[in-house]
């Protein structure tokens, strides 16, 4: 997790696939699916992440928001999530159980 200070108080926010909430994950399939440009992902992303408030916000220099999204650079790069955020997917009528966190117990036919 990277710590972030904006006016005295601490956020703070992922840096790794493996922090991600099932929330956050969601949130950034989302993204993927917007077809943002490279900049405007990672800014959106920054501030879903940090949570703050849109005074708070609106505070935040542009070099800085600039500057804490290169640290956002790993939901590029290879996937390396390996805890299950969604044990179970429902559907309709259908319910589908996934794998164990890091895909151990898994059982192929």
């Amino acid at each position: 997790m990277n710590q972030v200070e904006i006016d005295g108080e601490k956020y703070f926010m992922p840096s790794e696939w493996n922090e991600l909430t099932k929330k956050q994950v969601l949130f950034v399939s989302r993204l993927f699916q917007g077809q943002l440009t490279m900049v405007d992902f990672k800014l959106r992303a920054l501030f879903k992440f940090l949570s703050v408030s849109p005074r708070v916000l609106k505070r935040i220099h542009p070099e800085d928001a600039y500057f804490l999204g290169e640290s956002l650079d790993f939901l590029f790069k290879e996937v390396s999530l390996t805890k299950n955020l969604l044990p179970v997917l429902r559907t309709g009528t259908r319910k589908y159980l996934g794998p164990a966190d890091a895909g151990v117990l898994m059982v192929f036919i």
